[in-house]
């Protein structure tokens, strides 16, 4: 524990030691910290109690450490956070109360929707507080400065600066979702926390790091996170989340409910795959079918040629493309696919993504 304390203690030292505006962003900080919210999910543990007499076995409530994020407010009154932070909510129907720096007042929010696949989720509060923007992300760069405003492990609001890495990451399993890659100190809370550019406009908004610390050198137990490398979801994507949610409250996404990988020509698995047929040339193929979609007419090692009579050259074009469409779950697509020497179609049922 000492170790990480020192380390928690050395890390702001070097960021302020190598950045060149800190004066700019404390000014650009100080304007929009007003806007930035800390997030507390009332939390509680389910215990089995058996009456001595009855032996008669009913649940009890223990109430426990409340869930903790951040997150940033638009339109007045309107809070965006993830919606991980807000998910033990939505399954529980406990409350969830926002707070801001210099404020000692808790306000209850109430939940408009969420995106889960995006990890977005929209309160509402009755009172107005000053908002921010959300920038489109046009303009972003590698190298650009940004910083994060969060209550970093609930210790307290904590401000931090870095460099965007990249202005692209998509998630692997749902590539409609846009990431970017910061060098930005994050922590346990920060999940919900805008990442903002120099001009105080939200670029981002904080959402996974990759980077863990053991509790001890002797441990392997992992339960201490500190990164300075996050992925924050981009903005354009966050906006396209809040935009959704707003038309239909809980954005329900379809999905073939497979895992795909890229089946080109250049790929490993197409180079070292006998097929027995140059009937194709491209496609995707399918690496797992989700543990949950049990009644899928896929299968693993399937290669997909075609949905609906069109052709795609790896899963994110396909997945994009699907995402696009005016489909719902349940309905039906015709998948040309090559299974077993034979290229074959088959109807698939559409499956809620992420379930």
């Amino acid at each position: 524990m000492k170790k990480i304390v020192g380390l928690l203690t050395c890390i702001p030292l070097v960021l302020s030691s190598n950045t060149a505006n800190s004066h700019e962003f404390a000014d650009v900080m100080s304007d929009v910290l007003p806007s930035v919210a800390y997030i507390q999910v009332d939390n509680y543990l389910l215990q089995n109690s058996v009456d001595p007499l009855t032996k008669e076995s009913t649940q009890i409530k223990i109430p426990s450490r409340p869930i903790v994020g951040s997150g940033f407010v638009i339109d007045k009154n309107n809070i965006v956070t993830n919606y991980h932070v807000i998910s033990f909510a939505v399954s529980r129907n406990t409350d969830i109360y926002v707070s801001f720096q210099g404020n000692n007042q808790k306000y209850k929010a109430r939940i408009l929707g969420y995106d889960k696949i995006s990890d977005v989720a929209l309160l509402e509060l009755e009172d107005e507080f000053p908002s921010v923007k959300i920038d489109s992300g046009a303009n972003l760069r590698m190298g650009d400065p940004v910083f994060t405003i969060s209550h970093f492990y609930g210790i307290g609001w904590s401000g931090t600066h870095g460099t965007i890495s990249s202005i692209d990451r998509r998630d692997t399993r749902y590539p409609y979702i846009n990431n970017i890659q910061v060098q930005l100190l994050q922590g346990s809370g920060s999940s919900g926390g805008p990442v903002f550019n120099e001009n105080g406009d939200v670029v981002g908004m904080n959402r996974s790091i990759v980077a863990m610390v053991p509790r001890s050198p002797l441990s392997l137990e992992r339960s201490s996170m500190l990164s300075m490398v996050g992925y924050p979801i981009r903005g354009d994507t966050v906006q396209r989340a809040i935009d959704n949610i707003r038309e239909d409250m809980i954005v329900v996404r379809v999905d073939l409910g497979v895992s795909l990988i890229d089946f080109g020509p250049d790929s490993l698995f197409h180079l070292n795959y006998k097929s027995g047929t140059d009937e194709f040339a491209y496609g995707t193929m399918v690496m797992e079918v989700d543990k949950n979609n049990t009644l899928t007419t896929l299968k693993q090692s399937d290669i997909i040629i075609s949905v609906e009579g069109r052709k795609f050259t790896d899963p994110a074009e396909l997945l994009i493309w699907l995402d696009k469409q005016n489909y719902k779950v349940g309905d039906t697509v015709n998948v040309q696919v090559y299974r077993d020497t034979e290229v074959i179609n088959i109807a698939v049922e559409l499956q809620i993504a992420g379930l």
